[in-house]
């Protein structure tokens, strides 16, 4: 990828993603971040881009990681035009979590950058299983591991401090009402991205013109639930065909 140029990313809703870019690769376009540690890859296919960028001369050894939707629920949000990801430089995030959260805290790690900070509530056997296959915390400097639980935020309220945007990464019942604890409790006001999955049990597609889609209408009694709890929702979107049965809800709080 010698030679390519790569463009601030900029939504369709016009916001302008800070610390995402874009660049066509043989007319197929990717969204990368800059890679907070030069080589560090996590999939033989995690490419590792070096800047041309002609527009930048300031950045004089960097590289860009490929935001991969095929791994990502957030690149996957970002590649299916999602209006609003609040993560930016220098921001700092509550990422709540599950075991299968490596590759989205290294993409959050690369767009938030030396400035910024991801703190991951998680517990001791979750985060554990995580570094040992993608070493996320010892890598990257600006990654917090928080053992505990999410529906205990007063335990790491005074060391995480005042929050700019809050995820949602986990498969859960009561999954919401632990991203609204964590909200009343350490944020005053901010942001939210939550990633939810559809349950055959609770959920169903739709018909469309003779064929099952999926439909961001499958996710609608779970944004009233969001609403219930404050949460003013900026956009919502299914993941498919990168991530079956996940939807991504973004928005702001309180609303």
């Amino acid at each position: 990828m010698a030679g390519s140029v790569f463009q601030p990313y900029v939504s369709e809703a016009g916001v302008h993603f800070a610390g995402v870019y874009k660049c066509d690769i043989d007319g197929k376009v990717i969204n990368t971040a800059l890679n907070m540690n030069i080589g560090d890859r996590f999939h033989a296919n995690d490419l590792v881009c070096p800047i041309t960028n002609q527009h930048d001369t300031t950045t004089a050894v960097a590289e860009h990681r490929v935001l991969n939707a095929s791994y990502s629920k957030l690149a996957a949000a970002i590649a299916l035009k999602i209006k609003d990801i609040y993560v930016r430089p220098g921001a700092k995030v509550l990422y709540i979590a599950d075991d299968t959260c490596g590759i989205e805290l290294s993409h959050l790690s690369d767009i938030v950058g030396p400035d910024g900070r991801v703190y991951v509530v998680g517990q001791h056997e979750i985060i554990k299983s995580v570094d040992d296959e993608f070493g996320c915390l010892d890598k990257r400097s600006n990654i917090s591991y928080i053992d505990a639980t999410s529906y205990n935020p007063l335990a790491y309220k005074e060391r995480i401090g005042e929050i700019d945007v809050i995820i949602s990464d986990v498969d859960h019942i009561y999954q919401i009402e632990s991203l609204a604890l964590n909200a009343s409790t350490i944020m005053e006001e901010g942001n939210f991205i939550i990633f939810i999955k559809a349950h055959i049990a609770a959920h169903l597609s739709y018909l469309h013109n003779g064929a099952i889609v999926p439909s961001i209408a499958i996710y609608e009694p779970d944004m009233r639930n969001l609403e219930e709890h404050q949460f003013d929702i900026l956009h919502g979107i299914t993941l498919e065909p990168y991530m079956e049965s996940y939807g991504c809800i973004v928005g702001s709080y309180p609303s």
